[in-house]
């Protein structure tokens, strides 16, 4: 019997001190500030980035993504081809606390080829979620019909 008593007291303080109620799966929150959805941006300008990023525990990184959107919204790594003399740029980053601001200048070539880009940012958190959000910016001369 005391065997039976033993191997239940152990079960139990396992099941009671299993930690799968305190594991965080809550996603990052982000809001991109600028750019704004359909802005503007003429070739051989600075794109400024700015978003404002939490999360209920602890953020851990990020990467900004600026890309062509010939690739029907697929938001593929930039590893793979993009319309030739399309702009894409990579940007990394460290986050810490629970909220942040994330500011980057993005030095757009003066020739880039004309047409509609994703601006986007992923987030990832202390526990490995990640949210992610984009905007469509144009970059070219302002006579184009978009």
């Amino acid at each position: 019997m005391k065997k039976y008593l033993v191997l239940f007291v152990a079960l139990f303080s396992l099941v009671s001190c299993d930690s799968s109620d305190d594991l965080d799966t809550t996603k990052p929150e982000i809001s991109i500030i600028t750019p704004t959805d359909h802005q503007e941006v003429l070739p051989g300008q600075t794109l400024h980035f700015l978003a404002n990023v939490s999360d209920n525990e602890s953020l851990a990184s990020y990467k900004i993504e600026v890309h062509n959107s010939d690739d029907g919204h697929q938001h593929r790594s930039l590893v793979q081809s993009y319309s030739t003399g399309a702009f894409s740029t990579e940007i990394v980053g460290t986050l810490s606390g629970k909220s942040q601001e994330i500011s980057h200048n993005i030095q757009i070539p003066s020739d880039v080829l004309h047409g509609h880009y994703h601006v986007g940012i992923f987030v990832i958190d202390a526990a490995g979620n990640q949210n992610e959000n984009f905007v469509e910016i144009y970059i070219g001369d302002e006579d184009h019909d978009h």
